[in-house]
């Protein structure tokens, strides 16, 4: 776990730091344990680990940042490559020092005086302290403590995003993305610009829904079935702490997967939430539609919706059905179209439909050009291994080929042009022509010409 800690009489300021900065570096001094650093005019580090051989080797531990002689803060906990950090002043890569920190289950302390604070992600422990301080939110399970003073909190979702619940001492705002708690909060600002007093909460926020809770999870619905007042109990008692994501069931996607469900209901999730509770589960059912890949799929959808899967579903519900909308987009295809999402994203299917609909589409980024079977005709082994499972070869590429720099070189047409039996059999057809090299060809001892390297 990684904890900031501020010195209590200086604010602490995270969007202007000194080692997540643009500003200049000089390394001051190295010695086994320590590597001073100078940043701008004002700004000195002090990175704390072992095995500080030079600037570009060893581990550190812990940051000391002092401005003007004055110690503002230190983080502890860290275990980062003193190369890293270095690496990243000479960039100038403000972001990434903190994105590169705060992953996982942190702690940050403020001070006493206005504080400007954020998180990435994880289970984070924000203790903003005394002072006016601002609090941006980010992904995961964030328990925040205002302290004393008007304090504001930046949420990254819409108001319409979530539910909330309240008890004596603290509010906790649930979205499919955040599960956020709060206390000594005053001011709520969300993504679509709106701002609510603390008091404004209740009136203007759906109420945690108990049963969707319950649905999520098979013990809490064999448990507690249709009492809703005892799922919400369960979840501000123990399922928060417990990292329980109380909206893992999605009324609307189960509505949406099912034509007699969609008659039966249209849009109203709580029968249908006692339906799933009831009957649905037991017989397989499961809420399967994908709100994001609808979107996805349809450039009216997102130039109407962005990137709101409950007005999508909805749609899908009220009017896509009837349409004979279907979902086409392929997560796979778009991730195998531009590798240079699969080294940041992963395979992960989500978070690619994801990317599309909030930054692809509008980039007009290929969904479709990975040709799969060019690229298993591009190496023997794959040829030996996969054949032509287009399927297979593109999820190599995804989980292994990308990251050993593995690239499309095999040219349907020139191979075709090379022997004038295919050229005379298949023509231009570069479909067919890759599928004999694959199954006939590699094994004649046929040669593939290659295109120069592409990762298309």
């Amino acid at each position: 776990m990684v904890t900031i800690t501020a010195n209590v009489d200086v604010a602490l300021d995270m969007f202007e730091t000194g080692i997540a900065s643009a500003l200049s570096q000089t390394v001051i001094s190295i010695n086994p344990n320590q590597i001073e650093i100078s940043r701008g005019d004002n700004y000195i580090e002090l990175m704390e680990g072992k095995g500080f051989l030079s600037s570009t080797e060893g581990i550190v531990n812990r940051v000391t940042e002092s401005v003007n002689g004055v110690k503002v803060f230190v983080i502890d906990g860290m275990s980062t490559p003193a190369a890293s950090i270095l690496a990243w002043g000479d960039q100038q890569d403000y972001q990434a020092f903190f994105k590169d920190i705060l992953v996982g289950d942190d702690l940050i302390i403020g001070s006493n005086l206005d504080d400007r604070i954020f998180s990435y992600g994880g289970n984070d422990v924000i203790k903003a302290g005394a002072g006016d301080d601002q609090v941006d939110a980010g992904h995961g399970y964030i328990v925040i403590d205002g302290g004393i003073g008007d304090d504001t909190v930046a949420l990254t979702g819409r108001a319409t995003d979530y539910t909330i619940i309240q008890n004596e001492d603290f509010y906790i705002l649930t979205s499919i993305k955040d599960q956020i708690k709060t206390s000594n909060i005053e001011l709520f600002y969300f993504s679509d610009g709106r701002y609510l007093l603390d008091t404004e909460l209740i009136s203007n926020i759906d109420a945690f829904e108990g049963l969707v809770y319950a649905a999520s999870y098979d013990d809490l619905r064999r448990a507690f079935r249709l009492d809703a007042d005892a799922a919400s109990s369960h979840y501000v008692s123990y399922g928060f702490n417990e990292g329980r994501d109380p909206n893992t069931f999605n009324p609307l996607a189960y509505i949406a997967a099912y034509s007699d469900l969609r008659g039966t209901f249209g849009l109203d999730t709580k029968a249908a939430t006692r339906h799933y509770i009831s009957w649905g589960a037991d017989e397989g059912r499961s809420a399967r539609f994908d709100g994001m890949a609808y979107l996805a799929s349809y450039s009216d959808l997102r130039a109407a919706f962005g990137d709101d899967t409950k007005a999508a579903t909805q749609h899908y519900i009220q009017y896509g059905v009837k349409e004979e909308r279907t979902l086409t987009f392929d997560a796979a295809d778009y991730l195998a179209s531009n590798p240079s999402l699969v080294i940041s994203l992963g395979s992960d299917l989500g978070a690619a439909t994801e990317h599309f609909v909030t930054t692809g589409a509008a980039k007009g980024m290929s969904t479709n050009s990975f040709n799969a079977l060019a690229y298993i005709a591009s190496y023997s082994d794959l040829i030996s291994a996969f054949g032509i499972n287009e399927s297979a070869g593109r999820n190599h590429f995804l989980t292994a080929g990308v990251v050993e720099g593995r690239h499309v070189t095999f040219d349907a047409l020139a191979y075709g042009h090379a022997y004038s039996d295919l050229e005379a059999a298949f023509g231009n057809d570069q479909l067919l022509l890759t599928q004999h090299y694959i199954v006939y060809g590699s094994h004649e001892g046929r040669t593939a010409p290659s295109t120069p390297d592409s990762f298309f």
